[in-house]
């Protein structure tokens, strides 16, 4: 689905080094360049890649399952907590680097 995202947002498939792709994945959620991730940021991510996945199955021929569903404000706030480990109440690039570590590993 991360795949389908970046090619939707105009993001060509090439070798990158981790720090490229972290920065890359950072910029989907950090789209005004502001340096961190706000709560109202992850929200328009999350809605994007439900819409996304609507309009992938109106093309496809299984549209009879979703494993998108919409989250609340309070979970959203709930993962900036966990991973704002300086406290400023976003998630700069530094954290988010730590949290997509493992994935790009």
């Amino acid at each position: 689905m991360a795949m389908q995202i970046l090619a939707a947002k105009g993001y060509a498939t090439q070798q990158r080094s981790s720090e490229e792709e972290a920065r890359m994945y950072f910029r989907l959620f950090d789209v005004n360049d502001k340096g961190y991730i706000t709560v109202e940021d992850l929200k328009r991510v999350q809605q994007e890649a439900v819409q996304l996945e609507q309009e992938m199955m109106l093309t496809s021929n299984d549209s009879s399952s979703s494993s998108s569903a919409t989250v609340s404000d309070e979970f959203v706030q709930a993962i900036i907590d966990k991973f704002d480990v300086n406290s400023t109440g976003a998630i700069e690039f530094e954290e988010f680097r730590r949290i997509i570590h493992p994935i790009l590993s």
